[in-house]
């Protein structure tokens, strides 16, 4: 089937004819995990071009003499909606030059082709595709294997670059999902849906696991009556949350290496998104943080609306409690895949919408505290660096393009003033950046 020419990612077209520059920097070499002095990094036509000894010419030069490079970050799970206006902006701030947008509606990703420029580099699913249930927010709703070959026909229609399912997915539609994705050569990504297993996933092709959905019961020792627990369920929730609480603390090592094997025949990722989690942790929202400056009014209210909710629903602590024990199995999760091998993905599930937020993550913002958890779960701040670049790319099939600072790949760094591989915290301390060749320092960044 013929797809929309819409290419989000805008991988052929610099985005700065310019030829530059940056003298002296130290560079982070992300895939092992060290740091390169070199006298000269140039940049022609949006591309690296030289990394190494100083080149004579004319063009435009920049002290980057005690700085360190490192490649433009992703955040792999985002929901943008109709927040491109301020969400855009923010990322490119906090140094994220690509977004895997995971569900949004048609409407707004034709939108992002025409408007708010500049804006970082996207791979988007289009609507998820679920089964059906109350929430109908940028959904497509699917029962049936016929149900699916049209819902999907519109995604590919659309030009969206994978297809993103979720949990209420019913068994016949999950692989018929699974066979179309195949077919079509476009990745099958999102929850495991409650009526497969992880395995079933795995083996029919799922390229991404996001929030850690469904590994807990997979490997767990009461898998059978948790599962029955799990396919009662008429959404996910707090309940669900629970379950895969039970299911780790049932962890059986044996099922955990079979699994951890198929992760690896299936070359699937796993995006583990806990600061997401973290946000439900807490009963109250910073509604003060001074980056809602830069947001809508209604983001504000709704911030608000949460904290006097929690305040005043006697089940939010029973919630709240729930998330804060499931948040230390998610943690001991991510440092048991990661010793595994698994590769990881760094994700934030950013999303301000119409209705009252279910977690709350800064878009651009939310992919620091995600690096900073990661390390916190016994990870390497230049493993943790990894996920947010090599990786993603390795996963969205850019590696040739993005991911790392070599000569032939697109010019989109992020200039810090510090050592990220001493602290991760440091990619917070952003002088500048640079997107397709074009710099932005921290005034120009300031003013988008």
């Amino acid at each position: 089937m013929e797809r929309i020419n819409f290419p989000l990612c805008y991988l052929d077209e610099p985005v700065s004819e310019q030829q530059m520059i940056l003298e002296n920097p130290y560079v982070v070499d992300v895939n092992e995990g060290k740091i390169i002095p070199c006298e000269c990094l140039e940049i022609v036509n949006g591309k690296i071009t030289h990394l190494g000894s100083r080149v004579d010419t004319k063009a435009r030069r920049l002290d980057a003499k005690g700085k360190f490079i490192i490649p433009g970050l992703w955040d792999m799970h985002v929901h943008v909606v109709s927040s491109a206006e301020y969400a855009f902006p923010q990322f490119l701030q906090h140094g994220v030059t690509g977004i895997r947008d995971v569900g949004s509606d048609l409407t707004n990703t034709m939108e992002w082709r025409y408007n708010h420029h500049p804006r970082p580099r996207i791979s988007f699913a289009g609507p998820i595709l679920d089964g059906f249930i109350p929430l109908p927010a940028f959904r497509l709703f699917a029962e049936t294997a016929q149900d699916v070959q049209i819902q999907i026909s519109t995604i590919i229609r659309a030009g969206a670059d994978l297809v993103k399912i979720h949990s209420m997915l019913p068994r016949e539609a999950f692989f018929a999902a699974a066979e179309r994705c195949k077919n079509e050569n476009i990745p099958l990504c999102g929850h495991v849906p409650f009526s497969v297993t992880a395995f079933e996933a795995l083996k029919a092709g799922q390229k991404t696991i996001e929030h850690m959905l469904g590994i807990p019961i997979a490997v767990s020792k009461d898998e059978v009556s948790l599962r029955k627990r799990l396919q009662e369920l008429k959404t996910n929730g707090i309940e669900s949350v629970e379950l895969d609480y039970l299911a780790w603390k049932t962890k059986d090592d044996q099922k955990f290496h079979q699994l951890v094997n198929a992760f690896k025949a299936a070359g699937a990722y796993v995006t583990p998104t806990l600061i997401a989690v973290k946000s439900v942790c807490t009963s109250q929202w910073d509604a003060d943080n001074p980056l809602l400056e830069k947001y809508p009014n209604y983001v504000r209210r709704n911030i608000q609306q949460h904290n006097d909710i929690c305040n005043e629903d006697p089940q939010m602590e029973y919630i709240i409690a729930g998330a804060q024990k499931y948040m230390d199995v998610c943690k001991e999760m991510v440092c048991a895949l990661h010793k595994a091998g698994i590769p990881l993905l760094a994700g934030t599930d950013s999303a301000f919408i119409l209705e009252p937020l279910e977690v709350m993550v800064f878009f651009g913002e939310g992919i620091h505290e995600e690096l900073e958890l990661l390390v916190e779960c016994g990870i390497s701040p230049s493993e943790a660096l990894k996920t947010a670049t090599a990786n993603a790319a390795d996963c969205l099939g850019l590696s040739d393009c993005v991911g790392s600072i070599e000569p032939g790949k697109l010019a989109d760094m992020v200039i810090l003033s510090n050592n990220p591989l001493e602290n991760i915290s440091n990619i917070r301390n952003i002088e500048a950046i640079v997107l397709g060749g074009k710099y932005y320092d921290r005034e120009a960044l300031n003013d988008l």
